[in-house]
Order: structure tokens, then C-alpha cells, then sequence
């Protein structure tokens, strides 16, 4: 999941699932200064991701919802 972030200074990133810090895994981890990245993706990463940029000025969220199906 792409978040395109830009500002001086840089906002810090934070990413949350279902209202929770993400936890950084086996499976998922920041790519570059703001992606998050799944190696692989399981049933229980579905689920309401949000990308908050936070600089002292101004905060903005941008969120994407997850759906994971097995067949």
C-alpha cells in the first residue's frame, strides 16, 4: 500500500489497522520511507488500513480497505 507523503519537515508516518499501530512482521514491513509492503497475505491482515502523515503543522489520513478471500 502506497503513501505518498511530502513537506518540510517531512511528516512522520503512521500506518494502523483497524484503529491499531500496524505490527511490522514476518509478512509485513515498511517499504521506502512510507509503503507498506505484504510478502505474503493472509486472512487476518484484511482489514481497514490507515496512512497518518503527522508534521508539527497539520496531520492528514488517507485510509484503504483490505479484503483477503481464499478459495
Amino acid at each position: 500500500m502506497e503513501c505518498i507523503v511530502t513537506g518540510k519537515p517531512k511528516p512522520k508516518v503512521l500506518w494502523t489497522k483497524d484503529g491499531s499501530p500496524v505490527v511490522i512482521s514476518g509478512n509485513i514491513s515498511i517499504a521506502g520511507e512510507s509503503n507498506l509492503q505484504f510478502s505474503s497475505v493472509k486472512v487476518s491482515d484484511a482489514g481497514l488500513y490507515t496512512c497518518e502523515a503527522n508534521s508539527n503543522i497539520n496531520k492528514v489520513t488517507a485510509t484503504a480497505k483490505l479484503n483477503v478471500e481464499c478459495k
